[in-house]
């Protein structure tokens, strides 16, 4: 979803719009380390689905573009504090999200999942209380594995590579992510598991 900050009044969003065309830029928030939306490429550049959409933006506008790299915990922060004009990083629609910024109409459209080694038993989310899981806070991942699994030991990181990188160092037994995720997790193995060990443990409703 495309985010901005919530005003109250026409008039202030079109204030808003102008100082965007005004200045001749727009700051967008984007990730860098959820590919296929953001990820950092070898040239240390940004790409993917997310990056590409801010630059329709920005030219639609006919303005510069800025992007703006921020953990999921810090999207709407920035938006509120104007360290950014709008937010392209993977942002699902809740109420509570709802009642600080403006979503546009969907652009995308994700699964949730929980990965792990094809070895560890897990049927449901009720099973998910004997493993420890890591997930980056302040994501949709983040709010539905408290929904769905209250008794689950989760590891809470400050952004997705941490979470990660903590699941291949063999730390949680597992963490969830979009299912759009999914085909670029082959390549990665953690300690004790093959190549291909990853696989959907449970799958809840976004």
């Amino acid at each position: 979803m495309v985010a901005s900050t919530a005003l109250g009044a026409a008039e202030a969003r079109a204030d808003k719009l102008a100082d965007i065309l005004q200045k001749g830029v727009v700051r967008i928030i984007v990730f860098g380390d959820v590919p296929p939306f953001g990820a950092v490429n070898a040239q240390r550049q940004l790409e993917g689905f997310d990056i590409d959409l801010a630059r329709m933006v920005a030219d639609s506008l006919g303005v510069k573009l800025e992007l703006v790299q921020a953990t999921a915990a810090n999207r709407i922060p920035y938006l509120l504090t104007d360290r950014a004009d709008m937010n392209i990083a993977a942002m699902s629609v809740t109420a509570e999200r709802a009642r600080q910024v403006m979503f546009s109409a969907p652009y995308a459209d994700t699964s949730l999942a929980v990965f792990g080694p094809k070895g560890l038993a897990i049927k449901s989310a009720a099973d998910l209380g004997r493993n420890k899981v890591a997930v980056a806070k302040g994501t949709t991942e983040d709010i539905v594995l408290s929904a769905v699994a209250p008794g689950a030991d989760i590891m809470r990181t400050e952004d997705n590579a941490t979470a990660v990188q903590a699941y291949l160092s063999g730390r949680p037994s597992s963490w969830p992510r979009t299912a759009s995720w999914s085909s670029s997790l082959p390549s990665a193995s953690r300690p004790g598991s093959s190549t291909s060990s990853s696989r959907f443990a449970a799958r809840p409703p976004t």
